[in-house]
């Protein structure tokens, strides 16, 4: 059975390449904003990692991120964080956009490896 990646982010056409590179390996849900993602989580939906933008429209990755990690289940699943901005607000340091699909894949490997460690 695939793990399931939750991909947010506000930007169709980045997260269009991104549900295509992951499907191969993954289960891939896609949102819009980190509102969607919220919704979907609490509609019963789960998630074995989150991708997502620190830079969307309406409440950032930052936000989102300790959002996700207040909700009963959800403060194991590791969140890899990808930006189009060089910057570190956190100890979590993002997948720079353009998105390297090798770089996004060892970032979800590392996650999960961290996750079951």
């Amino acid at each position: 059975m695939k793990r399931k990646i939750l991909i947010v982010d506000s930007e169709f056409s980045i997260r269009i390449m991104l549900e295509n590179f992951l499907s191969d390996d993954y289960d891939v849900t896609a949102v819009e904003n980190g509102f969607e993602a919220l919704s979907w989580l609490q509609d019963g939906n789960h998630a074995d990692l989150l991708l997502v933008d620190t830079d969307m429209t309406m409440i950032n990755g930052y936000e989102f991120k300790q959002s996700v990690k207040k909700q009963k289940g959800m403060t194991a699943v590791p969140v890899v964080m990808f930006s189009a901005e060089n910057k570190n607000r956190t100890n979590t340091t993002p997948v720079q956009q353009p998105i390297n699909q090798e770089e996004i894949i060892t970032k979800i490997n590392s996650a999960f490896r961290k996750a079951t460690a």
